[in-house]
C-alpha cells in the first residue's frame, strides 16, 4: 500500500506521473473509472479527480475517499452498509430508514443487487440472517486488498458513521465520460502561450516544492530560468510568479494606452497595503465609473475557466500571501492605493534575456486584455 499511496499523493500534488509507476491492478481501475487520463506514457489527473478534490480537505483524506471507489473494496463495504440498513428496518425506525435510503441514492442499485444476491445465496430473506451469516458474507468479499484498505481508512475496524460520511461524499461524484487530452503540448521553458492552453492543469499551491521538470502540468520548477543577473528567477520558475508578472505587464500596457480597466487594491480589512488581508479587483467603465468585480483570486479562476485550464487540487485558491512576497521583493509596488508592476521589472521584460519570454506570451496577453475588456463592458448595462 505504501507505494500506491505515495504515487497517489504525487498525483494529488503534481498532477502527473509516468505510467510505469502504478501497478496494473490499480492502473486499470483508475483509468476505467475516469480518474486518470493517458497522455503518451504519462498519466494525468482527470476532471473527475479534480472534482473529488474539491470536496476533500487534504491529500490524506482524498486518498481514503478515492480508494472507496475501488470495485472490489466497494462491494465489501456495501455488505456492511446493507447490514446496517436492515438493522434500521428491523427496528422499525421509519425516519432512520428514509434518511439512510436518501443519503445514498447513487448506490441504491448496487445495494439492491447485493440484497438479491444474499437472498439467493442463503435461501432466506437478508433480514433473517444471523450475525454469523453476515460474517460469512464479509469473508467472501474480504481479500488482502480489502484488509489493507480497512487498515488505511478505518485503522482496521470499520467505523460506520465515518463510512457513511465517506460514501455520502463520494456518491456525489458522477462517472464522467472524460475527454482525451490528445493534443496537449508538452510544457515549454519559455513559451507561455503553449503552456497556458486549454486542457492544462496548474497547481493551486504556489508554495509546492519545486521539481526538475514535468511534461504536462504547470508547477514550480527548478530549471526553467537560471539567469545569474536576475533576482526574480524563483518567480519565473513558478507558474504563479510568471502569471502575476504577465498580469502586471498587461495592466501597465492598458494604462499606457489610457485604459484603466485594471485596479488591484488591498481589501478593506487590510491593515496596510504592504500586508494585505486580501486583494480586490476593480474595473472602470467607459463613463469613468468604478466597479468592484471580485477578489483577485476569483478573477483569475474565472479567466482560467474561460481558457479551459484546471486548477488542482480544487480547493480554496489563495494568492494573497504569495503576492505579498512579490511586494516585499519589489516585483510589485503599492502606489496611489493600487498595486502595479515595478518599473524595473516591467523594463526587464523588454530586454534580453526576458524579451523572448515577453514575445512568447502575446496570445495570453491578448486573451487577458480582451477578457478584461469584455468584463468591463458587461457592467455597462
Amino acid at each position: 500500500m505504501e507505494k500506491i499511496t505515495d504515487n497517489l499523493k504525487r498525483l494529488y500534488n503534481y498532477g502527473e506521473l509516468k505510467q510505469e509507476k502504478i501497478d496494473v491492478q490499480y492502473l486499470d481501475w483508475l483509468l476505467e473509472q475516469g480518474w486518470l487520463i493517458q497522455q503518451q506514457n504519462y498519466l494525468l489527473i482527470s476532471d473527475r479527480w479534480i472534482e473529488l478534490s474539491s470536496l476533500i480537505k487534504d491529500e490524506e483524506e482524498f486518498i481514503k475517499h478515492l480508494f472507496t471507489f475501488h470495485p472490489q473494496y466497494q462491494k465489501y463495504l456495501l455488505v456492511e452498509v446493507l447490514r446496517v440498513g436492515l438493522d434500521i428496518a428491523n427496528a422499525e425506525d421509519e425516519k432512520g430508514l428514509m434518511d439512510f435510503i436518501n443519503s445514498l441514492p447513487n448506490l441504491a442499485a448496487d445495494i439492491l443487487q447485493l440484497y438479491q444476491s444474499l437472498a439467493s445465496s442463503f435461501d432466506k430473506e437478508p433480514e433473517e440472517l444471523a450475525k454469523s451469516d453476515w460474517e460469512t458474507m464479509k469473508e467472501e468479499y474480504q481479500t488482502e486488498l480489502t484488509a489493507k484498505l480497512d487498515e488505511l481508512i478505518f485503522k482496521g475496524v470499520i467505523d460506520y458513521p465515518k463510512l457513511m460520511r465517506i460514501l455520502v461524499t463520494v456518491q456525489k461524484i458522477e462517472l464522467q465520460s472524460e475527454k482525451e487530452i490528445n493534443d496537449l503540448p508538452v510544457v515549454d521553458k519559455i513559451d507561455l502561450d503553449n503552456n497556458w492552453t486549454s486542457g492544462r492543469r496548474v497547481t493551486s499551491n504556489p508554495y509546492l516544492n519545486p521539481v526538475d521538470n514535468l511534461q504536462y502540468t504547470l508547477v514550480p520548477t527548478t530549471n526553467h530560468f537560471s539567469y545569474s543577473e536576475l533576482t526574480i528567477n524563483d518567480y519565473l520558475n513558478n507558474p504563479w510568479g510568471v502569471f502575476l508578472i504577465i498580469f502586471g505587464m498587461v495592466e501597465r500596457q492598458l494604462q499606457a494606452g489610457g485604459n484603466d480597466r485594471i485596479s488591484l487594491r488591498p481589501t478593506a480589512e487590510s491593515d496596510n497595503g504592504y500586508q494585505p488581508a486580501g486583494i480586490d479587483f476593480f474595473t472602470f467603465l467607459d463613463n469613468g465609473r468604478e466597479v468592484y468585480v471580485s477578489s483577485f483570486e476569483e478573477l483569475i479562476e474565472d479567466f482560467l475557466d474561460f481558457k479551459g485550464i484546471k486548477l488542482f487540487p480544487a480547493k480554496q485558491f489563495n494568492l494573497t500571501q504569495y503576492f505579498t512576497q512579490l511586494l516585499e521583493d519589489e516585483v510589485y509596488t503599492y502606489h496611489n492605493e493600487e498595486y502595479i508592476l515595478e518599473d524595473e521589472i516591467d523594463a526587464l521584460l523588454y530586454r534580453k534575456p526576458l524579451l523572448i519570454l515577453k514575445n512568447k506570451c502575446n496570445q495570453l496577453k491578448s486573451e487577458l486584455k480582451n477578457y478584461l475588456e469584455r468584463l468591463a463592458k458587461s457592467y455597462e448595462d
